[in-house]
Order: C-alpha cells, then structure tokens, then sequence
C-alpha cells in the first residue's frame, strides 16, 4: 500500500465526517443526546463500521499479516491488535467543541467487540429490532475509532507525515488528537 493508495481511505473519511459535522448541527454533541437514534445515525453507524472493516484489512496488509482473500472477521481484527496494536485499547479521541472524550476499543476483549461494533452487526442484520443501537453513542464511537486506524495507517506508511493533502485535516474527530501514536 501506498501513500496515494492510503489517499482513497482519506478522501472517504472526509465524507464521513462532513455527515458527522452536519449531524451536529441537527443534533446536539452531548452527553444527554447519547441514545438519540434515526435512519441517519443507522447510515452513519453502517457506512462508518464498514470503512473501519476495510481500514483493520489495511493495517494487517500494511503488517503484511493479512490472509489476502479478505476473509477477516472481528475476531481475526481483535487478534491482530492485541498481537500487534496493543495500545489502540487505550487510545483517544477528543473532539473538543463538545468537551467529550471517546475511547472506542477500551473495552474490547477476547469473547466481546466493542458495543458500537456489535450495535452495527444488530443494525446490518436484525434492521427491525435493533434499530434504535443506531445511537449517537455508537456512531460517535465508530468514528473515533476509524479516526485512530486511519491515523495508524498514515503513520506507518509515510514516515510519521500527515496524509499527502493539506487539505485533509481533521475538524470533527481529533481536534485535539496527539498524533503519537506508537509504531510497532
């Protein structure tokens, strides 16, 4: 993979956050709106769980630990950073016009994804009952936690640069972020 391959992931992230921005101002970033569910938090929540799939495959071919057929299940993921990422279950994500503080793989384990993870899976499969997982929570979470990855990835392969654009930036999810993330 290369920086300009990376660029692809980049340029998408870019639309999931301007769906995040928009959301904000329909919807009030805090705590007490956590539980807040609609059709537009179940688009976010799916389209942002599915690039976090896609940027987990990244990184294990960027380790060149992927099995290259794509086949790679949340657990096979959890594995990966537990192996190799072990500090993604202490990473965080401060989006500070709201004051709030997210860290979406605390407390992934072994025998449990994290819940925005298993709120999507409820979500993508059982659309009638689990609609209302589709929370601001879940979808804040699920961005966090793409944020982190694609950070991750751009560090590994460019040298600790932020991406090649200038033009990407981050103005939704890590505002604040500190871009140290460990190489290992």
């Amino acid at each position: 993979m290369t920086e300009k391959d990376l660029f692809k992931y980049w340029t998408y992230f870019k639309i999931i956050e301007k769906d995040f921005l928009n959301l904000s101002e329909i919807i009030e970033i805090n705590e007490s709106h956590f539980k807040v569910y609609s059709r537009e938090l179940i688009k976010l929540l799916v389209i942002t769980c599915s690039e976090v799939d896609a940027v987990l495959r990244v990184l294990q071919n960027i380790s060149k630990l992927g099995s290259g057929d794509g086949r790679l299940s949340i657990e096979d993921h959890f594995h990966f950073v537990k192996k190799h990422h072990s500090y993604f279950f202490k990473e965080s994500i401060n989006i500070s016009p709201f004051d709030i503080t997210l860290k979406p793989f605390e407390n992934w384990n072994k025998k449990e994804p994290p819940s925005w993870w298993t709120a999507y899976n409820e979500v993508k499969h059982h659309r009638n009952t689990g609609y209302m997982l589709a929370n601001l929570i879940n979808c804040l979470n699920a961005g966090a936690a793409l944020t982190i990855l694609l950070l991750k990835a751009q560090k590994s392969i460019s040298e600790n640069r932020l991406p090649m654009d200038p033009n990407i930036r981050l103005e939704f999810f890590g505002v604040e972020y500190n871009y140290n993330i460990v190489i290992t």
